[in-house]
């Protein structure tokens, strides 16, 4: 299968014709989710496995507690 995208011209990092890279991995996994081409080139069995592992990593990042989440909480008290 051969996608039909255009060819970047220029700083491929400023040109946002094409959208824009999530910011998140959450954002990213919903785009998968939604995403039509990745169920036809890998196949529903693999995406909905990749997905489940995207969203299990996702609610384990919420867990954690940042470096800057100390320095403020200290800050504050």
């Amino acid at each position: 299968m051969k996608l039909k995208q255009a060819e970047t011209s220029g700083n491929g990092y400023r040109d946002e014709s094409n959208g824009v890279l999530p910011r998140t991995l959450l954002e990213a996994t919903q785009k998968m989710r939604d995403s039509k081409i990745a169920t036809e080139l890998f196949g529903a069995d693999f995406v909905d496995h990749f997905l489940m592992t995207r969203d299990w990593e996702w609610r384990q990042h919420l867990k954690a507690v940042t470096d800057w989440e100390y320095r403020r909480y200290f800050e504050i008290i």
